[in-house]
């Protein structure tokens, strides 16, 4: 999945005695050309995928590497290991991305093993992403408060169909995905939903002015364990 991003950014003047060598303009923006600064901002998504594998009974495990401590059988202090947790109901399934263990998400099928008897999966992996920078107070972050953790899940439910609710502007906010989650319903082997939320941060520079270039963000849902050898290998015997 890829989102790419272009256009005109959001602009303010700003005063003819400000100093035009400076990076910045203020505190909430950055000179992009003359007296023009280019505001601070961020872009959110969230995508609902239905993660059928293979059957619609569904479980997910959260896979986290870990640096091994040097031993007799780790002389050379570069070995380490996956550890796989399976997440039991919606409460568990708030997660955030973390670099330091390469955090990722696999979907499985207890029901259904490859041919080495592992349970057939697909993988989530992140790509560029942020934490939001408003308040958790912020309005932003009541209406649309599923910004407030990277991937939720849910039991499959088509009323409940946007991660913000029906109703996102000018409402009171706690609707969706928040709401909806407190019941903390178990998530394991079922049909489920996997919400991923995607951030990401815009600090304004010249070079996004007059037009921005594009800038390509998204994630990846790629077969683990699905097929039993690489599936593009089509080579006439």
């Amino acid at each position: 999945m890829e989102v790419i991003f272009s256009g005109f950014v959001e602009t303010k003047a700003l005063p003819s005695t400000e100093n035009p060598t400076k990076h910045y303009a203020d505190l909430y923006s950055h000179l992009l050309a003359g007296n023009l600064a280019g505001v601070h901002h961020q872009h959110f998504f969230n995508f609902r995928l239905d993660m059928d594998v293979d059957g619609a009974a569904n479980s997910i495990v959260e896979q986290n590497v870990e640096p091994l401590p040097s031993s007799a059988t780790n002389p050379y202090g570069n070995a380490f290991t996956m550890n796989e947790t399976l997440l039991r109901n919606e409460q568990e399934a708030q997660r955030l991305i973390n670099l330091p263990s390469s955090r990722t998400w696999k979907t499985v099928n207890p029901s259904e093993a490859n041919a080495s008897g592992q349970s057939v999966g697909y993988t989530l992996v992140p790509g560029e992403n942020a934490l939001p920078f408003a308040r958790p107070d912020a309005w932003i972050r009541k209406r649309a408060g599923f910004v407030n953790a990277h991937v939720w899940v849910t039991p499959n439910d088509p009323a409940q169909m946007y991660a913000a609710g029906f109703y996102v502007n000018q409402s009171k906010g706690g609707d969706g995905l928040p709401a909806w989650t407190q019941a903390s319903r178990s998530i394991e082997n079922r049909d489920i939903v996997l919400w991923y939320t995607m951030g990401i941060t815009h600090i304004p520079r010249p070079e996004d002015w007059p037009v921005m270039p594009v800038h390509r963000a998204g994630f990846k849902l790629v077969p683990s364990g699905f097929f039993d050898q690489n599936p593009t290998i089509d080579v006439p015997r």
